[in-house]
């Protein structure tokens, strides 16, 4: 090749941005899915992909994938399909990265102690407000915030102290959203 010779690789450089982009809406189609089953149960395909939007052939290959590493498995009835065992691990070793946990429970503890209701620890991710401790209260059941469950900033207690305590910013974010 001579020194003043060009080579053109904005074909290819293009190529692997759309290349990386397709990676990222396939992963945004894999969670929107994993999202419907986590908040459906068991669902067929069919019902998978008329929720998504997407053709079936289009689901049925994503939920193939997603089954052949474990994060969905066979429902209780033909073709429907829940949520696999894998996301199960996967999900329980996320509580103990957050120190919050450890330092926030004697706190709760104390606080459930003396008005024996149901203590939260709450925190922001995105525009939701995720339960990342509980403690349960002594008469009720609080069946809405599950440890591991999420809100919108809007819905409950903590997730709604969460949207006050956010700077002007991200208040104004979440309220056009």
């Amino acid at each position: 090749m001579h020194d003043n010779a060009r080579v053109d690789t904005t074909g290819s450089e293009s190529a692997a941005r759309a290349a990386g982009q397709g990676h990222v809406q396939l992963l945004d189609k894999a969670a929107a899915l994993l999202d419907c089953l986590a908040r459906d149960g068991e669902l067929s395909g069919a019902r998978l992909a008329e929720a998504l939007g997407e053709p079936r052939s289009s689901v049925h290959r994503l939920l193939d994938g997603l089954r052949a590493v474990g994060y969905v498995e066979p429902g209780s009835r033909r073709g429907s399909y829940r949520l696999g065992l894998k996301l199960f691990r996967l999900g329980s070793s996320v509580p103990g990265r957050f120190d919050e946990r450890a330092a926030a429970r004697p706190v709760m503890e104390r606080l459930h102690a003396q008005t024996e209701q149901t203590i939260f620890l709450t925190v922001r991710s995105g525009f939701e407000g995720v339960c990342i401790e509980r403690v349960d209260g002594r008469w009720v059941q609080n069946m809405a915030l599950q440890l591991g469950g999420s809100l919108p900033l809007h819905v409950g207690a903590g997730p709604r102290v969460l949207l006050a305590g956010a700077d002007d910013a991200f208040v104004d974010a979440y309220l056009a959203r």
